[in-house]
């Protein structure tokens, strides 16, 4: 693993359940020769305690982990249960283990929305797509092969008129997930520093509220990014929210996934690829950015650079 490209395959994160930011752990093994985590996480029913704002509460918990292809992870792949579990044989009267988990099956794309769907293969733009924020500073190229933008700053989270994002509606229906590959001129390599000038995919609710997937240097490391941005929230209350997904690489193929609940909201759950072909999943984000939400491309942050977005392609989902 390059040391200024950390990441690789997940054991645990978030899964979209009543447990968020899972982390914190010790690995031991119980009495049965099965292994387990402890770890703390946050209970999104109720995060905060009283008097004390944006001071989360971290309670403990206890999973089970199962190794699949030679990788720990928690309930394989399941990670944070929210319903009883077996506990661990802390006896030695106790020895029996409990059953390995099936893997969690790999998400199975759909028929391509070929309406949503641009190689950016044209010298002018698609009429698919518009400007959020059209008055900021849209510096872009039609390479004939990709959509080239220029980083600017500062991020959604400073001051989000300044951010352009191109943009186009989510599908009207069903589940779906949209992928993008894209390449930054950001030197990758050990150098320092270029910080947070990232290409980012956007699911974009209003200008409060959103999802991305990004690239970006942070002082001497290069990393993904898998972020969830929130508002209006009540004073010293966070607004932002991140977690890593996997390694990044100077060309980088990122996915969001969106799955409906049956309440209110949405699962947003994310994967990155250094090759297009074997994929690292990561978190999972709930959020309720509706059917008005919009997929988007962008380059922020750190200016003096330039993202090349080769492709946006939406899929249904299985």
């Amino acid at each position: 693993m390059n040391t200024f490209a950390p990441g690789g395959d997940l054991s645990i994160a978030a899964n979209g359940n009543r447990w968020g930011g899972p982390g914190g752990n010790v690995v031991f093994t119980d009495n049965a020769g099965q292994d387990y985590m402890l770890y703390h996480a946050i209970d999104l029913t109720a995060p905060y305690f009283a008097g004390f704002p944006g001071t989360t509460r971290r309670p403990a918990l206890i999973d089970r982990i199962d190794w699949v292809d030679g990788w720990p992870e928690v309930r394989a792949g399941r990670w944070a249960s929210d319903t009883p579990q077996d506990a661990p044989a802390a006896q030695p009267w106790e020895s029996d283990a409990p059953k390995d988990e099936l893997p969690v099956q790999n998400t199975r794309l759909g028929a391509e929305i070929t309406a949503l769907s641009d190689e950016f293969n044209s010298t002018t733009l698609s009429s698919q797509w518009h400007f959020i924020h059209p008055n900021a500073n849209n510096i872009y190229v039609l390479t004939g092969s990709a959509y080239q933008v220029q980083t600017q700053g500062p991020d959604e989270n400073g001051d989000p008129q300044q951010v352009s994002i191109l943009a186009e509606p989510v599908p009207v229906s069903g589940d779906w997930m949209v992928e993008t590959k894209l390449t930054s001129s950001v030197p990758f390599n050990n150098s320092c520093c270029y910080n947070f000038a990232q290409g980012a995919l956007f699911i974009y609710g209003n200008d409060q509220n959103s999802i991305k997937a990004d690239v970006f240097p942070d002082f001497d490391t290069r990393q993904t990014e898998f972020g969830k941005q929130i508002g209006p929230v009540p004073t010293n209350y966070p607004t932002y929210d991140h977690q890593n997904i996997g390694t990044a690489a100077e060309t980088t193929w990122l996915r969001i996934e969106c799955r409906h609940l049956a309440s209110q909201g949405e699962l947003y759950t994310a994967f990155s690829s250094t090759d297009g072909q074997n994929w690292t999943k990561g978190g999972t984000w709930q959020h309720q950015l509706g059917s008005n939400a919009q997929i988007g491309i962008s380059a922020e942050n750190a200016a003096g650079f330039t993202v090349n977005f080769e492709y946006v392609k939406v899929y249904q989902l299985k």
